[in-house]
């Protein structure tokens, strides 16, 4: 075995075209702590030093504060480092981007839905200044919704409706549904689709149901969101063609840490994001 082969980890080849054939779309699985994150930031900094994206038009999404937080923080480091090792024009591009990295978006891809919703507010009919339902609150408007039933007209879930347990599993299912876009009148249509299935599945289909228009008529009343609605009006957005160009135009380039997390929902929405333009790249 030669020292060069020696040297170099397994698959060093295929790594080497994260940072190499920056015009393609490409999908990077890994095992855990086999430096993914650390080789996207390394492909940040070769799109900006090679002139391939300016830093305003790259995005860098990922699905929890901590993680965008330290996504921003590797960034800017691998960018000192970029600097420190360029010259000439690489070097001036770099330069550029560090010293404007707040115009680069790097968080949860939550986050930037929200930033596109109260932008495009007006299209989905709801109020720029929306509010975000927390974990803790969803939990209360649930417990609230419950608390005003009578158990008597619920068959199947009346002894348990008033049980935190029960209320976070039905939030849980909610949050389920949501994340594959599916409205209460979607799910309506499918329990009342499905008459082969036994009596007590319906029963308990047909509750769920009404509890799941229970917490979506408070929520709107109260002008919350919830994180999956922050996804799906997204999407709602960016299916008006115009809108989505024009959100097509403005990034260039996206990349998304931690993939595997991305539900069908997530996906949707970066597939709408990227349309028919090849030349954003994610």
């Amino acid at each position: 075995m030669s020292d060069d082969i020696a040297k170099k980890p397994p698959g060093h080849k295929e790594r080497e075209k994260i940072f190499t054939e920056l015009k393609k779309t490409m999908l990077v699985e890994a095992a855990a702590g086999t430096g993914k994150t650390t080789s996207m930031m390394k492909r940040m900094t070769e799109l900006i030093s090679n002139g391939k994206c300016e830093i305003e038009r790259l995005v860098a999404v990922t699905y929890t504060r901590k993680a965008a937080a330290e996504l921003r923080a590797k960034f800017q480091h691998a960018l000192e480092k970029a600097v420190a090792k360029s010259s000439g024009e690489q070097r001036n591009r770099l330069t550029y981007a560090l010293d404007n990295i707040e115009r680069c978006y790097i968080g949860t891809i939550h986050s930037f839905c929200a930033r596109i919703l109260r932008e495009q507010y007006h299209l989905v009919g709801i109020k720029p200044d929306f509010r975000l339902l927390t974990g803790f609150k969803e939990a209360l408007i649930m417990d609230e919704i419950c608390k005003r039933q009578d158990s008597r007209a619920f068959k199947e879930f009346g002894k348990v409706l008033k049980k935190r347990g029960f209320q976070q599993e039905v939030l849980t299912f909610i949050s389920l549904l949501k994340s594959n876009l599916v409205s209460p009148d979607e799910f309506e249509k499918t329990v009342s689709a499905c008459k082969s299935l036994p009596e007590r599945t319906i029963n308990r289909c047909s509750e769920l149901l009404n509890i799941f228009k229970l917490y979506e008529n408070e929520r709107i009343k109260t002008g919350y969101l919830d994180f999956r609605d922050l996804i799906g009006l997204t999407i709602k957005v960016l299916k008006n063609k115009v809108v989505a160009n024009s959100y097509q135009k403005m990034f260039k380039v996206i990349l998304v840490d931690e993939f595997q997390d991305t539900d069908p929902a997530q996906y949707l929405l970066l597939t709408l994001l990227r349309g028919e333009n090849t030349e954003i790249k994610t």
